[in-house]
Parts: C-alpha cells; structure tokens; sequence
C-alpha cells in the first residue's frame, strides 16, 4: 500500500482496505490563505512541485489543509482481495470539485500496474474511470493515524488525500515537515530548515532514518518512484559508484 506516513505519520502507498467495504467520506476543503508562501512549478525531471517564493524560516507553518476525502480502515496486508473489493467504493458520493482535485493529481506506474494485474481489461469489472480513480487515490493518499491503539504499524489505518499537499515532491532529506490530524481530518505542513527563495520545499513520503541505506529507501519508495532523485540519494549513489 502506499501511504504516506509522516516522521509523525510519514506518505506509505495506500490501496488495501480490509473485508468490510471502504467508507470514503466526502469532507468540505480547509479555507486557504490568499497569500501562500510558495507556489506550484515544472520541476526538471520531477514534473510539478512546491517552489518558495520568498525566505521561509525554519518553524514556519506552510499549510492546513482538509482532506477532500477520507477512507476509512484501510488494510495494507490484504491485497487483492481488498483491490477487487474496493471496486464497490461509491466514488460516486463524491463532490465534483473533490473528483476533480483528485483527478488532477499525478499516479506512480508502479500503481498502474498493480491495479492492471488485478483488474485486467478482460476483467468483467474492469471500467477504466474508476481505476484511473483508484491509482491517484493510492499514489498520494497520506496515513491519518487512529485514536487508541491502531498505530502505524497497524494493518488498518485511515487514509486521506489532501489536494495541495499532493504536489509536494519527495526528499529523503526533507526540508519540511507534516502531521495529519483525526480529530478534523487535516494536515499540518511547517518548514524543517530555513528555505531560500526559489528553493524546492521538499516533504517526505517515508520515514527516513539515519543509518539507512539508498537501496532500503527505494525498496520504500517504490510504490511512487523508481530511483529517488534527492540530493541525498544521488550522493549516495555516486561515492558508491566511486568507491567500486
């Protein structure tokens, strides 16, 4: 599953829901401020990402914002019985700004391809909409860890895809942060290090840790990205490139 689970609940890949039907519920978007810090760019070799547009000081809140929609008890253990299940989800039930904002957002091959397997086009109830639906939900979907006890480490979590927040590119040395919040189903989005204008804001997708390898990272990531292209990772591959 790809979710995004945070240093406090960091992006993980998001598709499994257990036996009893997902319940996606719509949620009316956050209000956001006219004046924002940054905005969305062509990133080379990224696509779209999140550029700041003036100094950003390290602490600095960037964003609430409201999920557009909330799944709730994702399971990530139960795969494809939980990918042929999920095809009675209503989407239907979804507003059409939220269908929109979903739709707009990018998807990982990797999910493509999964869904494809399991829903080939021979299937009986394969539908191209849907499943072009299901693979954005899945490729940006961020974990909102549960009250008492189903902790990250649970099978099941709730998940919930955040529009703007979306658009963050992935670092394995981020320089911003972000928590998602149950109670009101938000997410918090602050600078980690000071930002230079025209910078990158950079969030990330896993829960890095220090003694980590390149290799484990990209086992994490691939449900987004082949090769990681942050810093970190390419100058890890590099001096192990020179120390062959």
């Amino acid at each position: 599953m790809a979710g995004k689970s945070s240093p406090k609940g960091r992006k993980q890949t998001c598709s499994r829901s257990r036996f009893p039907p997902v319940l996606i519920t719509p949620t009316t978007p956050a209000n956001r401020t006219q004046r924002k810090p940054y905005a969305a760019k062509n990133i080379p070799g990224k696509g779209k990402g999140i550029v700041a547009k003036r100094k950003i000081r390290s602490g600095t809140e960037l964003m609430v914002e409201r999920a557009i929609f909330v799944a709730r008890d994702f399971d990530s253990t139960n795969l494809i019985h939980t990918k042929l299940r999920a095809l009675s989800v209503n989407v239907n039930g979804l507003s059409n700004a939220a269908r929109r904002g979903i739709l707009s957002l990018s998807h990982a091959p990797y999910q493509l391809t999964e869904w494809k397997k399991v829903v080939p086009p021979t299937h009986p109830l394969y539908d191209p909409a849907f499943i072009d639906m299901m693979v954005k939900i899945e490729s940006n979907c961020f974990i909102i860890p549960v009250p008492g006890g189903r902790g990250l480490r649970s099978a099941a979590q709730d998940v919930g895809i955040f529009e703007e927040t979306s658009r963050f590119n992935h670092s394995c040395d981020p320089n911003a942060a972000w928590e998602t919040s149950h109670e009101n189903s938000t997410i918090k989005v602050w600078a980690e290090k000071d930002i230079e204008i025209g910078e990158e804001i950079e969030i990330s997708y896993i829960a890095v840790l220090e003694d980590t390898t390149v290799e484990q990272r990209a086992s994490q990531l691939r449900g987004w990205m082949d090769k990681c292209l942050c810093n970190k990772c390419k100058g890890e591959r590099k001096r192990s490139e020179c120390g062959k």
